[in-house]
């Protein structure tokens, strides 16, 4: 069962989204036709396309997010992307491509659909989101606690955020986190989100880096403080603590 998110929770990432989605809109050229791959609820999709782009926007079927959409969302099977040869000038993904299992095979997806001098933008989770994020899943763990202690029946309490089927079953989940994407853990992800792992990712596949830059904002994945937190101050703490989104931009090879 997909995670259930609490409207408050949605519209914070909404707002991060977007936030990252303008540290990008430079780097794309003007009336460019663009792919979203993993487009989630549609909110970096709708912005692009309010900027002048034309846009795509494709998605697994039962995402968490989809039905919150705000765009129109084609469904794909996650494997083979259902567009001609050299129809994008760009391909986009906002945090996608680490949950993507069969990835090898969407890079190559990806430079069949993208055209010979386009670009591939994706923002992509660091190392330091993965640190910040599982310093602070006691405290997840004690705010769901909390959640579920104020419902006198002990049942989720409407809206709240509820640990993945998977986890139920795992009390270990209590003291430390899952993996976020599909390799590895939640230890070893301090390395497939470093900016090493992506680069060897990217050029094994065939692609050459153009660019690679840190949005400079930080937040963490289970969100503690959210609602506390400015987004200048998350500028000022990515300075210090590090961004927890970087931006690889790429041509293919």
């Amino acid at each position: 069962m997909p995670e259930r998110l609490p409207s408050e929770r949605i519209k914070h990432l909404e707002i991060l989204r977007n936030k990252e989605l303008k540290c990008i809109l430079h780097l794309i050229p003007d009336t460019s036709r663009l792919l979203e791959i993993g487009a989630g609820a549609g909110w970096q999709a709708l912005a692009l396309q309010n900027k002048g782009f034309q846009v795509d926007a494709i998605n697994l079927a039962g995402s968490t997010l989809g039905r919150h959409a705000q765009f129109p969302l084609k469904i794909y099977d996650g494997r083979q992307l259902p567009f001609r040869d050299n129809e994008f000038d760009v391909i986009f993904s906002s945090n996608v491509l680490e949950h993507i299992p069969h990835i090898d095979e969407i890079h190559l997806e990806m430079q069949r659909v993208l055209k010979p001098d386009g670009l591939a933008i994706h923002i992509l989770p660091t190392t330091a989101w993965r640190f910040w994020t599982s310093m602070g899943h006691p405290l997840w763990v004690f705010r769901r606690l909390l959640e579920v202690a104020r419902n006198r029946h002990g049942n989720t309490p409407p809206g709240a955020i509820r640990i993945p089927a998977p986890h139920r079953a795992r009390w270990r989940y209590l003291f430390w986190p899952n993996r976020h994407g599909e390799t590895g853990n939640s230890l070893t992800e301090l390395y497939w989100f470093s900016r090493r792992a992506w680069r060897r990712q990217f050029e094994t596949n065939n692609w050459k880096i153009v660019q690679v830059k840190p949005v400079g904002l930080f937040y963490t994945g289970n969100q503690i403080l959210h609602r506390h937190i400015a987004m200048k101050m998350r500028g000022w703490l990515s300075r210090f603590v590090g961004s927890a989104t970087c931006i690889y931009v790429l041509k293919r090879g």
